[in-house]
């Protein structure tokens, strides 16, 4: 088991290998280089913890790697948010002639009401504010299924405000 000193000593010789691994591989638009070292460390204490450290090679390059892959899941996280951004921005403005625009609670009870169960109970305990864990605990099931009945619900849904409520 590693200590809390020989822990010291090893952050103390390595920090500098950690901070050029993130000078190279790490997005020069991403601001996080103490939570990565933070991260880093906290990897390399449980490796060694667990003896996963064969020795291979120097503890020095070993830290290095868990850096740089700690940088690669920063940069790939960094990627999906951009794209996401992107998707998002690109999407065209709601159109208010949409139906769904302006309904009324009576109205949106109404339509609910037509959806087969067991969607019809996750969309009424949705539409009364509940979260997916409120409503997986209120009706038994995981959060899991709650998030299907509530996409497939929501299907039935749009195909009952669309008229075709006849189709499956």
């Amino acid at each position: 088991m590693l200590s809390d000193s020989e822990f010291t000593e090893l952050f103390r010789q390595t920090r500098q290998y950690v901070l050029a691994a993130i000078r190279r591989h790490l997005f020069a638009e991403i601001d996080a280089v103490d939570d990565i070292i933070q991260e880093t460390y906290i990897r390399a204490y449980n490796a060694l913890k667990k003896n996963q450290f064969r020795g291979d090679a120097r503890i020095s390059t070993y830290i290095y790697r868990i850096a740089a892959n700690e940088c690669h899941r920063w940069n790939a996280r960094h990627s999906r948010e951009k794209q996401k951004k992107e998707i998002l921005k690109n999407q065209p403005e709601p159109d208010t002639k949409d139906p769904h625009h302006g309904i009324s609670e009576q109205e949106l009870v109404a339509k609910i009401q037509l959806v087969p169960e067991p969607f019809r109970a996750v969309l009424s305990l949705f539409a009364a504010g509940k979260s997916e864990q409120e409503i997986a605990h209120e009706l038994g099931v995981s959060s899991g299924t709650v998030k299907s009945r509530k996409s497939r619900g929501k299907k039935y849904l749009q195909k009952i405000w669309e008229g075709r409520s006849n189709e499956s």
